[in-house]
């Protein structure tokens, strides 16, 4: 997956910091938000998956903004860090219990920058690689399997299902556009 980046902070000059930082880190998707309801807006677009929060913003603030993700489920798919003067262990220990991955301390630290955000973001890029490999090699298993025999086809649900005679292949409806293309490799 491509890194998708918010910048949620009601400083530029923090946002202006971290986004050079990210641009260095080789994040090209980067948006930013000055306070919460921007951030909120921002986030239920859903094209974001690495969140840069600062608990100290406008309503409403990065507490609450964690809070509605945390128990939306949203922290699970979204690698939150926080940026904030504000981390006693306390509040550290209660963040990550509520999906944060990282803390950078204000002001900006770029050490502590390259050894939070940094894995974070290569993690990202390599489960974009995975993906890619994966879809690649499943690629070439239907060019294959399409190649030897005809399947019978069947609509089940959100899934076209081709029933080869050893095995079943289900690729979801959304998926048909790769299948197009597959088509034409295989003709």
């Amino acid at each position: 997956m491509i890194v998708k980046a918010l910048i949620a902070d009601d400083s530029p000059i923090m946002r202006k910091i971290v986004r050079a930082n990210l641009e260095k880190a080789n994040v090209k998707l980067i948006k930013e938000s000055k306070n919460g309801e921007e951030t909120m807006a921002t986030l239920k677009q859903g094209e974001v998956n690495l969140l840069f929060l600062d608990l100290n913003m406008p309503e409403p603030n990065g507490w609450e903004i964690l809070d509605k993700l945390h128990k939306g489920g949203k922290t699970s798919e979204l690698s939150v860090i926080i940026i904030s003067n504000e981390m006693g262990e306390g509040s550290k220990e209660n963040l990550q219990k509520m999906g944060v991955v990282g803390f950078i301390p204000k002001p900006f630290n770029i050490q502590a920058f390259q050894e939070v955000a940094v894995p974070i973001v290569e993690s990202i890029h390599n489960e974009e690689k995975k993906e890619r490999l994966f879809d690649a090699q499943r690629e070439e298993e239907l060019i294959t399997l399409f190649a030897n025999e005809t399947p019978l086809c069947s609509i089940e649900g959100g899934y076209l299902s081709f029933e080869f005679k050893e095995s079943v292949v289900k690729i979801e409806k959304k998926e048909l556009a790769k299948m197009a293309i597959l088509e034409k490799k295989i003709l």
